[in-house]
Protein backbone atom coordinates (compact mmCIF):
# COMPACT_ATOMS: atom_id res chain seq x y z
CA UNK A 1 0.00 0.00 0.00
CA UNK A 2 1.39 3.50 -0.48
CA UNK A 3 2.29 6.29 1.61
CA UNK A 4 -0.52 8.36 2.38
CA UNK A 5 1.03 10.71 4.44
CA UNK A 6 1.06 14.53 3.15
CA UNK A 7 4.04 16.38 1.81
CA UNK A 8 4.92 19.56 3.51
CA UNK A 9 7.39 21.84 3.26
CA UNK A 10 7.14 23.51 6.59
CA UNK A 11 4.79 23.37 9.94
CA UNK A 12 3.41 26.44 11.48
CA UNK A 13 1.82 26.19 15.03
CA UNK A 14 0.07 28.59 17.14
CA UNK A 15 1.69 29.09 20.55
CA UNK A 16 -1.60 29.56 22.40
CA UNK A 17 -3.71 26.64 23.37
CA UNK A 18 -1.89 24.71 20.83
CA UNK A 19 1.52 24.30 22.76
CA UNK A 20 1.51 26.15 25.37
CA UNK A 21 -1.50 26.43 28.04
CA UNK A 22 -1.42 30.16 28.10
CA UNK A 23 -4.76 31.43 27.81
CA UNK A 24 -5.45 30.42 32.21
CA UNK A 25 -2.36 32.59 32.59
CA UNK A 26 -2.43 34.84 35.63
CA UNK A 27 -6.49 35.02 35.41
CA UNK A 28 -6.59 34.98 39.26
CA UNK A 29 -3.96 38.47 39.44
CA UNK A 30 -6.12 39.70 36.47
CA UNK A 31 -9.96 39.58 38.08
CA UNK A 32 -7.35 41.33 41.16
CA UNK A 33 -7.04 44.22 38.68
CA UNK A 34 -10.33 44.49 37.27
CA UNK A 35 -11.62 44.60 41.08
CA UNK A 36 -10.20 47.73 41.00
CA UNK A 37 -12.02 49.13 38.48
CA UNK A 38 -15.59 47.65 39.62
CA UNK A 39 -15.59 44.28 38.04
CA UNK A 40 -17.02 41.26 40.01
CA UNK A 41 -15.58 38.80 38.07
CA UNK A 42 -13.33 35.95 39.34
CA UNK A 43 -10.67 34.12 37.63
CA UNK A 44 -13.31 31.40 36.57
CA UNK A 45 -15.55 33.85 35.21
CA UNK A 46 -12.17 35.18 33.00
CA UNK A 47 -11.82 31.34 31.94
CA UNK A 48 -15.46 30.48 31.31
CA UNK A 49 -15.98 34.03 29.62
CA UNK A 50 -12.89 34.68 27.18
CA UNK A 51 -11.12 31.67 26.69
CA UNK A 52 -10.62 31.43 23.08
CA UNK A 53 -12.56 35.12 21.86
CA UNK A 54 -10.78 37.31 19.87
CA UNK A 55 -9.35 40.48 20.78
CA UNK A 56 -12.65 42.49 19.30
CA UNK A 57 -14.94 40.52 21.36
CA UNK A 58 -13.10 40.94 24.48
CA UNK A 59 -12.61 44.78 24.13
CA UNK A 60 -16.37 44.68 23.49
CA UNK A 61 -17.49 42.88 26.59
CA UNK A 62 -15.30 45.48 28.59
CA UNK A 63 -16.56 48.14 27.17
CA UNK A 64 -19.77 47.13 27.90
CA UNK A 65 -19.59 45.69 31.22
CA UNK A 66 -17.42 48.75 32.24
CA UNK A 67 -20.20 51.03 31.18
CA UNK A 68 -22.52 49.64 33.07
CA UNK A 69 -19.98 49.84 36.20
CA UNK A 70 -19.38 53.63 35.17
CA UNK A 71 -22.93 54.54 34.44
CA UNK A 72 -21.83 55.83 30.89
CA UNK A 73 -19.66 55.11 27.86
CA UNK A 74 -16.41 54.73 29.22
CA UNK A 75 -13.72 56.58 26.91
CA UNK A 76 -11.40 54.88 24.78
CA UNK A 77 -8.41 55.84 26.98
CA UNK A 78 -10.46 54.03 30.08
CA UNK A 79 -10.81 51.15 27.63
CA UNK A 80 -6.94 51.07 26.18
CA UNK A 81 -5.87 51.50 30.27
CA UNK A 82 -8.11 48.62 31.05
CA UNK A 83 -6.62 46.43 28.28
CA UNK A 84 -3.07 47.47 28.75
CA UNK A 85 -3.55 46.37 32.65
CA UNK A 86 -5.38 42.92 31.84
CA UNK A 87 -2.60 42.14 29.44
CA UNK A 88 0.13 43.61 32.20
CA UNK A 89 -1.48 41.42 34.76
CA UNK A 90 -1.16 38.03 32.35
CA UNK A 91 1.90 39.08 31.10
CA UNK A 92 3.99 39.09 34.38
CA UNK A 93 2.75 35.70 34.99
CA UNK A 94 3.84 34.19 31.53
CA UNK A 95 6.42 32.27 33.71
CA UNK A 96 3.97 29.84 34.79
CA UNK A 97 2.80 28.68 31.77
CA UNK A 98 2.74 24.82 30.89
CA UNK A 99 3.32 23.02 28.20
CA UNK A 100 -0.20 21.72 26.69
CA UNK A 101 0.51 17.56 27.11
CA UNK A 102 2.34 15.50 23.79
CA UNK A 103 4.17 18.82 22.50
CA UNK A 104 7.34 17.76 23.10
CA UNK A 105 6.78 14.55 21.78
CA UNK A 106 5.52 15.61 18.68
CA UNK A 107 7.76 18.40 18.11
CA UNK A 108 10.57 15.64 18.02
CA UNK A 109 8.55 13.39 15.87
CA UNK A 110 8.42 16.58 12.77
CA UNK A 111 12.28 17.22 13.22
CA UNK A 112 12.96 16.51 9.04
CA UNK A 113 10.82 19.92 8.46
CA UNK A 114 11.25 23.90 9.62
CA UNK A 115 8.83 24.31 12.05
CA UNK A 116 8.14 28.08 13.18
CA UNK A 117 5.86 29.52 16.07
Amino acid sequence: MADQRAEFDAIIFDCDGVLVDSEIVGLHETAAFLKGHGFAWSGEDLVREFTGMHVDSLTAKFQEQYAEILGRAPSDLEIDTLLEGFINERRKQRHTMTVVPGTVEMAQQVTALPIAV
